[in-house]
Formats: structure tokens, sequence, C-alpha cells
């Protein structure tokens, strides 16, 4: 495609997303530098589809990918650009340059790959923990994989995995304590409180693990 391949791994972009990126590669391919002007926008729009960003127009809602944190303000800007060329090629029928519709290109791809590729195949790298939600995936995993025969405190269940939660371990224990207490963390016990180093510490006895199996759609990395 005038010496561009596209994307790879295009398999974990959603399916019409991926129908509207090939159509418009399809259209660059062929030098219909109008279509795939309006297929660049077209692209965007489905992305803000998918990820349920809301907003009255195209505008908005590249403004509100940014928000979401989906991108960077930078790339923000690179997607409002991508804008005016579409708006350009639907509504004055206005052809742009092809060094211009390559770049335009390759923005809207380095969307694809950062929103889907790259967020499917990072599942196996560790990455920092910053919701309970994914705390509370991280403790069951760290619960299953345990050997602790007696009460231990929390960093010494999470174990290496500690660097994960960062400065967000007090917020997240006290959290902890709470599902604890209205038995949602079905796998853990409030145990005795030690003094360690001059500070109380509350340790944690490990229950039953037997019916503690992953999920079919936990994708949690550990």
């Amino acid at each position: 495609m005038r010496n561009h391949s596209g994307l790879k791994g295009t398999a974990w972009i959603p399916a019409l997303i991926r129908k509207v990126y090939r159509q418009t590669l399809s259209a660059y391919s062929d030098t219909a530098y109008v279509l795939a002007s309006i297929g660049l926008r077209a692209t965007i729009e489905a992305v803000c589809n998918h990820l349920e960003i809301s907003g009255s127009n195209l505008e908005k809602r590249i403004d509100q990918l940014y928000k979401t944190g989906n991108v960077s303000n930078s790339d923000k800007k690179r997607l409002h650009a991508i804008r005016f060329l579409g708006n350009d090629a639907a509504h004055e029928v206005k052809e742009p340059k092809e060094s211009d519709l390559r770049v335009a290109l390759e923005i809207v791809e380095h969307l694809l790959n950062s929103v889907f590729i790259l967020e499917k195949k990072s599942k196996s790298l560790e990455t920092v923990i910053e919701n309970y939600e994914e705390f509370s995936k991280l403790m069951e995993s760290c619960i299953k994989s345990s050997d602790a025969a007696q009460a231990a405190s929390l960093g010494a269940i999470l174990g290496t995995k500690r660097r994960l939660v960062g400065n967000n371990l007090d917020n997240f224990e006290t959290q902890l304590k709470s599902s604890i207490d209205a038995g949602t963390m079905k796998y853990l016990t409030l145990a005795q409180v030690e003094n360690i180093g001059g500070k109380d510490v509350q340790l944690y006895s490990i229950g039953d693990v037997s019916d503690l199996t992953k999920s079919e759609d936990d994708d949690f990395p550990f």
C-alpha cells in the first residue's frame, strides 16, 4: 500500500474499527485521498464510539479522549489536525497532499496501537496498581501463591509485588480491612496487631484458598 505495510496485530482492534481502518488503507492505496481523509476521521469517531466517549461533536469527543486518559495532550492536538483534514475533505471536497495524509495515517495508527494493540500486549507486564479493584486481584493472586503458615503482614503477603502498589498501600489496606469485615475478601481474616519497628502492624491469616480460581475474564498478569 504505497510502501505502507499497515499495523500488525489488528486482530486486537475491535471489528468495526478494524473494518473502517482497512477501508481507509485501501482508499489511500488507490490514491483516493479525499476518501482516505474521511476514513481517518471516521476511524477516530469509531474509536470514540467503542470507548463510549461522549460529546456532541468530534471536537468535544477528542478533548474527552484526553480528559479520560486515553491519549496524551500532544496526541489530542494531532487528532484535531486529522479532524480538520477530514472536515475539509467531507465539506469542501478538498484533497490533501499525500505527504500530509501519510502523517495523518501514522497518527491514527498510533492511536489504534496504543489504545488497543499495546493494551493487549502489555497485559503480561507488571504495572502500577491504581485502584482497589486491581489491588484486590493482586491480593488474590498473592494469597493463592502464598505458603505462609502463620499470620503475616500485608507487605509479607505481597512480597515483591509490593512495589506495584507504591504509595497507595495504606489506602488500599484500609479498604482491604473493610472488605474483610464485609465478607467480600473471603480468603483473609484479621489476626493480631504487632509492634514492628515501633509501628503497629496488622497481621492477616490466610484461610482456605482451594476454591480461589482464576475467572475466565480475569486477564490480570500474575
